[in-house]
């Protein structure tokens, strides 16, 4: 461990963990077996991370948990987030937001994109981007299980991208719509829904 790291007191730390320079942990903290805290990250109170995580992060708010074998390399977790297991997590993740096991958001570089607040990620989903191609999933969005986002797309407020969509690259895909497909993006909202029902009445 680093002897400039400043650890509470009541946190608890595996003897196997390795703290960077100038770490700072929070009340409360639990860290499991052979996780590595690199420089400069202040980990917030009663955050857990799991066994074999890696983390490069400058902040990770409280009450978050990082889930067994997580790689994250973000400026920003915030505060209650759940990131699932063996999950690459490089962009910036709001609030409350879920997101499931062995997904990748934000590409292989640091700033790789920006996750609004209470949003939802399933597992498996692939969120392209890194530095110049960052992806933007505003709050309240809805992301399907193995859905792939493509760099510079935008996904609007309460959107949902269904299960396996794929979004191409510099879509912006509006407030509240649905995004479903394969390919060739179907975009739902109240005007084409009635549209739809119209025709098929």
């Amino acid at each position: 461990m680093a002897t400039s790291a400043n650890i509470h007191p009541t946190a608890i730390i595996h003897p196997t963990v390795e703290l960077g320079n100038w770490v700072t942990i929070g009340p409360g903290v639990k860290i499991g077996a052979n996780v590595k805290v690199l420089h400069k990250t202040t980990i917030g109170e009663n955050v857990v991370i799991q066994n074999d995580c890696e983390i490069n992060a400058r902040e990770i708010g409280a009450n978050t948990t990082i889930e067994l074998g997580a790689y994250v390399a973000s400026l920003r977790i915030g505060r209650r987030v759940t990131i699932g297991y063996h999950s690459h997590i490089t962009a910036n993740i709001g609030d409350r937001t879920r997101i499931g096991s062995s997904s990748r958001i934000g590409g292989s570089s640091s700033l790789g994109g920006t996750v609004g607040k209470f949003c939802r990620i399933g597992s498996g989903v692939v969120v392209e981007g890194g530095l110049g191609n960052s992806v933007t999933i505003k709050d309240n969005a809805l992301i399907g299980t193995g859905a792939h986002i493509d760099d510079k797309a935008t996904i609007g407020r309460y959107a949902v991208v269904g299960v396996g969509a794929f979004v191409d690259r510099f879509t912006t895909v509006p407030e509240r719509a649905t995004v479903i497909g394969q390919g060739e993006i179907l975009i739902l909202t109240k005007s084409t829904m009635d549209e739809y029902r119209n025709r098929n009445q």
